[in-house]
């Protein structure tokens, strides 16, 4: 578990977008992201998810130092040499959850490679009403 003052890394955003072009360009990056992963989703192509989620990754990375770290940077390179395809971090960076997207055939190999970086598989799955935590069994 990794703790992180997402209002302080959401702040850092915010000024960077207003001062560096180059943040902002990060910025309409995410989004036209955003909009390709729901044209990917819609029209059932998911395979396309993780070069787009790749691309968000590095535009996300260039909007603060908080988003990442080397744990989470650690983590992310063993999912990619162990066959993901690319992935995101999920919240206002720092920690929380790194999701990653593979091909079905890799997931036992990607799994492994996350769990020798210490961090637990959680499944999941499409909801229409938003995210939900049902479980949260590394709490206990």
């Amino acid at each position: 578990e990794q703790s992180h003052d997402s209002g302080q890394i959401l702040a850092e955003q915010s000024q960077r977008s207003a001062k560096d072009p180059g943040a902002l360009e990060a910025l309409h990056a995410i989004r036209a992201g955003a909009e390709q992963a729901r044209e990917a989703l819609l029209g059932g192509a998911p395979e396309q998810l993780g070069e787009i989620m790749q691309r968000g990754w590095e535009a996300k990375r260039r909007l603060a130092k908080g988003v990442s770290n080397p744990r989470i940077d650690a983590a992310y390179e063993a999912a990619i040499s162990a066959g993901a395809s690319g992935g995101k971090i999920a919240g206002a960076g720092g920690g929380g959850f790194l999701l990653v997207v593979c091909p079905h055939e890799r997931q036992a190999a990607v799994s492994a490679a996350m769990e020798q970086k210490g961090l637990v598989r959680a499944d999941f799955h499409f909801e229409n009403a938003g995210a939900r935590i049902l479980v949260n069994s590394a709490a206990n």
